[in-house]
């Protein structure tokens, strides 16, 4: 379908359907960005299990700033998924004209979309690395599946940043954000790694 429908007030079905249907959006770079959210909503329900329990009271400051700081990201995950299929029909359009200029600036939009998830799972994950030894180890598989889907989500992302900077005129800003989107990714990776590997004591 198209950014005109608000898939957040809709089903999942319909979602589903639509990605799956004859049409160019819901696509990659939304699908990446509700696998950015589902992550999220993983990390939140571990720390909805952790705050405010007595064993891990000490570390009480921190897990409240953690769950302000994860609803924002996936809020931010929302929004880009919204962003994305608006980024590629202002692109779809720009093909059917003749303004190059209107052209690469929906390129260099449509790669700066997907980029912004990487960014965001970087730095959720990042977060999620640093609180893993202070949530509820009973929930901590859930930790782990949110930790390997914010690494499949900046992944996924990083397939549409990549395809359109690969057709942007300007090589000197193409490379500056490829090597940029290849950080976010070593450091959403290494996160990845860290939480999954990690046994917390129970």
């Amino acid at each position: 379908m198209s950014a005109a429908k608000n898939y957040l007030e809709l089903s999942l079905h319909e979602f589903l359907n639509d990605a799956a249907g004859k049409s160019p959006t819901p696509g990659g770079g939304s699908v990446a960005a509700l696998t950015g959210a589902l992550a999220v909503s993983m990390a939140r329900m571990v720390l909805a299990y952790t705050v405010g329990k007595r064993r891990f009271a000490e570390h009480d400051t921190d897990l409240r700033k953690a769950t302000d700081e994860f609803a924002r990201a996936g809020e931010m995950f929302e929004q880009l998924m919204a962003e994305d299929m608006a980024a590629y029909e202002r692109f779809a359009a720009a093909q059917q004209s003749e303004d190059e200029e209107e052209q690469q600036h929906a390129l260099a939009t449509a790669a700066a979309v997907p980029l912004e998830m990487a960014a965001v799972a970087d730095v959720f994950s990042t977060r999620m690395n640093e609180i893993k030894a202070m949530v509820n180890p009973n929930l901590y598989s859930d930790l782990r599946v949110a930790a390997i889907l914010a690494a499949a989500a900046a992944e996924a992302a990083a397939v549409n940043v990549r395809i359109n900077l690969n057709a942007l005129q300007d090589s000197t800003q193409a490379g500056q954000l490829c090597q940029q989107l290849n950080e976010l990714l070593r450091r959403v990776q290494t996160n990845r790694e860290q939480i999954v590997a990690y046994e917390p004591s129970r």
